[in-house]
Parts: structure tokens; sequence; C-alpha cells
């Protein structure tokens, strides 16, 4: 997990998670869950997103 505090003092944590193979260019997808939620709740469906993003 990687974090940052933004300028008026918040505090975001976030993932990079990257599937892709390391010659091509990956493109950008960002998952952002509801307030006072998890990104746990997401893990199931980055399986999909990859290979739906890879063809």
């Amino acid at each position: 997990m990687l974090q940052f505090t933004t300028s008026d003092n918040v505090k975001l944590a976030y993932y990079i998670d990257d599937f892709t193979a390391p010659w091509k260019e990956a493109p950008t997808l960002l998952l952002l869950h509801s307030a006072m939620a998890h990104a746990a709740r997401l893990y199931a469906w980055v399986p999909n997103w990859r290979r739906a993003i890879a063809s």
C-alpha cells in the first residue's frame, strides 16, 4: 500500500496492481470504493478487468 497526504492534510492510501507484460504500455483504470468501504471489495473484479483490458 502506498499513501500520500493532500494539501489539506488528508491521508490517502492506494495500490498499484500492474498485470501487463513489461514490454507493453499499460492502460490506467482507477477504482474508487465508496465512503467507509475498503478496496478489498474490488479484489475479485481485478482478474476480469485485467482480461477485458488485455483483449
